[in-house]
């Protein structure tokens, strides 16, 4: 027997009928329900609303709502829960109806066996977790694809960062995020970016490698994470921002791109937080990209300074030429240079770009 009560939320404004879906539950042993009961939708929202439930159960005619309506009220404000729609036998059609508006199943009053009434809300609670997972994946590839964008448009770094942040502290529903660049030569973490947080200012602006959690995550090339920042053991200057920002769950993970380490990402929640195995490869592939969009940047970055330094040389080399020639022949000095002012001025009047 399972030792877990399921939460039912039973929004039923007839107290004889609510008793005896009750009795019916209470009459299967091997599937624990606790039960509590709404008479009209409005309670039962804020109930469901201020509780945990694992399945609500909504009759669709009640004294403040009635038919559809109550089906598409429960959707918007009960948000994430199963709805099982409990309709009379004359209701069949529109129960059916729900089903197709987003209740997960319907029940037909006075026909609800125990063994009934267990399945399909185990099969609800199921299916509700099915769907929750497909849209969350469904979301994460939508986010992956518009950070892929923002990497390959032409946008500056700070906007693809700034892109990246959004999404992250959206995806991974955290509070606040934050990326540390790795100075290699001073073996620091030194501050890039920051979202969320209530006071940029007293944010750490550089983190030694050696003495703080982000520094050995990078130095270790390992993801961490703290539950209760309360009980880890942090620097001071570390634990007076997380006091300050009232973070309670903290995540970092290295950036890499092309086995180099480039700093790190944090996450910060306000909020206990308890991450799965599904969070965890999330976060650990949105660093990925943002590794992959700091190099980019770098890259760009490098080829426009060696683009400006061969420039630079190039016209050295022709100003060289020019010189040398006029050395060549005293008495023609300077006539090369007139030549190529002349040359420049000709083709400007004639419409061409003199800087080509």
């Amino acid at each position: 027997m399972n030792s877990y009560a399921t939460k039912v939320l039973l929004v039923e404004d007839d107290p004889d009928d609510a008793f005896l879906l009750g009795e019916k539950l209470d009459e299967n042993s091997q599937f624990r329900v606790e039960m509590q009961h709404a008479l009209n939708l409005s309670d039962g929202i804020k109930v469901a609303t201020s509780e945990s439930f694992d399945a609500v159960l909504l009759d669709l005619n009640l004294p403040d709502s009635r038919g559809l309506d109550t089906l598409k009220r429960g959707l918007k404000e009960m948000v994430g829960l199963p709805i099982i729609v409990l309709s009379g036998l004359e209701d069949e059609q529109i129960a059916i109806q729900a089903v197709r508006s987003g209740a997960q199943d319907y029940l037909i009053k006075g026909q609800e066996t125990p063994e009934i009434l267990a399945r399909v809300i185990r099969y609800s609670i199921e299916r509700n977790k099915a769907q929750a997972d497909t849209q969350r994946r469904v979301q994460q590839l939508g986010a992956l694809h518009r950070i892929d964008n923002a990497i390959s448009s032409t946008m500056p770094i700070d906007q693809v960062i700034e892109t990246f942040l959004d999404i992250a502290i959206s995806q991974l529903s955290v509070d606040a995020t934050t990326v540390y660049m790795l100075d290699e030569d001073k073996q620091t973490l030194k501050l890039a970016w920051a979202k969320g947080m209530r006071a940029k200012a007293a944010i750490t602006k550089e983190l030694d490698l050696s003495e703080t959690i982000a520094g050995l995550t990078v130095s270790k090339n390992n993801m961490f994470y703290a539950l209760d920042l309360e009980k880890e053991e942090l620097s001071e200057s570390f634990r007076e921002i997380i006091e300050a920002e009232e973070f309670v769950f903290y995540g970092c993970v290295p950036l890499i791109a092309k086995e180099r380490k480039k700093g790190i990402l944090e996450v910060f929640c306000r909020r206990p937080f308890e991450p799965d195995k599904e969070w965890l490869d999330f976060f650990e592939t949105l660093a990925g990209q943002a590794a992959i969009a700091i190099q980019d940047a770098e890259m760009v970055a490098s080829l426009r300074q060696a683009k400006s330094e061969l420039e630079t040389a190039y016209d050295a080399t022709l100003k060289g030429w020019v010189r040398a020639l006029d050395l060549r022949d005293h008495e023609t000095e300077g006539h090369t240079q007139r030549v190529t002012d002349l040359a420049i001025r000709l083709a400007s009047s004639c419409g061409y770009d003199v800087d080509d």
